[in-house]
């Protein structure tokens, strides 16, 4: 989902950064209700937003966003907030599971727009090709980012199926390609279950925890 800033607004945020999106009262819900979204655009791009948003039954604001947010519509949202990338001269590790790549393209899409020479490897997790969200960016960023390797993980493709990637979870892809956590950072965003393992893998490869950094969500 698009979002352009209106009356003349600019937003300035990092990338890793997210912002609460506003439902207003609609029909099942009473009450305005804040979410928070991590922001899946570029940093550099100041007067409109990105954000990946998947539906939810249970969820008051994807139902909005899906059932009754109409292209025009005002809608109100505050921030930023929260973790970004960090500078140093550490190599990069990423991870991410279905829609939490969201931060993670906005971290690809600084580092290619401000020309970060720092080996990146991004691991993504989905269960189909289809479920591959921004597939096309992804591999795109493989030919404008300086040493960037992306690497998807699918895991519930079947036998017939003519991936030629990997298959499984992102800790088996983990395990498989990396050889320690020496000079590395790592970014991480999905459910919780996954940040957990994830952040377990990345500890036995020999990374520090203050080298970890994640969001979680539910």
């Amino acid at each position: 989902m698009r979002l352009r800033l209106v009356d003349g607004q600019k937003i300035k945020f990092k990338a890793g950064q997210y912002i609460q999106l506003v439902a207003p009262p609609f029909p099942g819900n009473p009450e305005p209700v804040f979410r928070a979204y991590s922001l899946a655009s570029s940093p550099s791009e100041q007067e409109a937003v990105e954000l990946i948003i998947g539906y939810k039954e249970t969820g008051i604001v994807t139902v909005y966003v899906h059932k009754f947010l109409a292209v025009g519509d005002k809608v109100t949202f505050n921030g930023p907030f929260g973790d970004y990338l960090r500078d140093s001269d550490a190599e990069i590790i990423l991870v991410a599971a279905g829609t939490g790549i969201a931060p993670i393209r906005s971290i690809l899409y600084q580092i290619r727009d401000e020309q970060i020479k720092r080996k990146t490897t991004l691991f993504f997790g989905a269960r189909t090709e289809a479920d591959m969200i921004c597939a096309e960016d992804l591999y795109e960023f493989e030919k404008t980012i300086h040493d960037f390797t992306f690497k998807p993980v699918l895991s519930r493709v079947g036998e017939d199926s003519a991936w030629q990637g990997d298959r499984g979870r992102v800790t088996d892809s983990i395990e498989k390609y990396l050889a320690d956590g020496e000079n590395k950072e790592a970014y991480i965003c999905g459910s919780p279950a996954m940040v957990q393992s994830t952040v377990e893998a990345l500890l036995k490869k020999g990374f520090k925890e203050d080298k970890i950094f994640y969001d979680k969500f539910g």
